[in-house]
């Protein structure tokens, strides 16, 4: 039961701290249109989570259900493109697994999980390359990752957005 605490906190208090300390400043992103809205979501999601203590696995997992639900129905209705909601899924899964192998509590490696976890941060555009071995040691990299991955779909975005205007 400690261990997947202290697990899933760390992913809460690193994906907080490495999302704040690459944008310098408070976590937001700053954009019109629901990509932003769902980015900042994410980010939302773990600084409502981090100070509250208690059931913040069943809380992390909701949340990302429902954001499961805002990316899928923002895809149907064309709002994103195929790109970011592919990404963005992605994002999604990780966390999600992270939080399932968590929930898991025994605490020691899982075989399965970590190998679907690393292949799914491995997709991600962050140089940082893990191996089965660096999911349970290395849970602040999977944030890193994550975050790093948040800000370059930002970048997509504004890319995107960028295309449009012209």
């Amino acid at each position: 039961m400690k261990v997947k605490k202290l697990m899933v906190w760390t992913l809460v208090i690193a994906f907080a701290a490495s999302v704040s300390a690459q944008t310098k400043s408070t976590i937001e992103i700053k954009g019109d249109g629901i990509g932003f809205v769902l980015l900042n979501d994410v980010i939302k999601l773990f600084e409502e989570v981090a100070p509250t203590g208690g059931s913040f696995q069943e809380k992390i997992s909701q949340g990302l259900d429902q954001l499961f639900r805002e990316v899928r129905v923002a895809r149907e209705q064309n709002q994103v493109d195929a790109s970011f909601f592919g990404r963005y899924n992605r994002i999604l899964v990780v966390l999600k697994l992270v939080i399932l192998k968590s929930e898991r509590g025994k605490g020691g490696p899982d075989p399965i999980l970590d190998a679907v976890i690393v292949r799914e941060v491995n997709q991600f555009d962050d140089p940082v390359k893990m191996s089965e071995g660096d999911v349970i040691q290395g849970i602040g990299t999977v944030a890193g990752a994550v975050a790093t991955e948040i800000l370059s779909l930002k970048k997509h975005l504004d890319k995107v957005k960028g295309q449009r205007d012209q």
